[in-house]
């Protein structure tokens, strides 16, 4: 039990950091993400009378974060693509090569 409080409560601090931290810019839908894991993950740390919703809630949010982690990382080039073939303009740069 004392494992997986350590790895929930470091993975708290993880996504905190992430939302208060002006060095991640995953712009809105990021920090809603990170925010549900912090959540979720206090909750759990909390020990609620309904722990498994809690836990299902925590694991759900952190597997959303992955597949957008996911899609970013490996599908960025081809949804610019498609972003730029029907002149959509997003209000700010994923990522600083893109500026130019």
């Amino acid at each position: 039990m004392l494992i997986d409080d350590l790895a929930v409560l470091l993975t708290v601090i993880w996504a905190s950091w992430c939302v208060m931290s002006v060095n991640v810019q995953d712009g809105v839908v990021g920090r809603i993400a990170y925010s549900a894991v912090a959540i979720f993950g206090s909750v759990i740390l909390l020990q609620p009378p309904q722990l498994a919703l809690a836990t299902t809630a925590y694991h759900v949010s952190f597997a959303l974060l992955a597949l957008r982690h996911y899609v970013l990382t490996m599908h960025w080039e081809w949804f610019r693509a498609l972003l730029i073939r029907f002149e959509i303009v997003l209000p700010h740069n994923r990522r600083k090569e893109d500026a130019s």
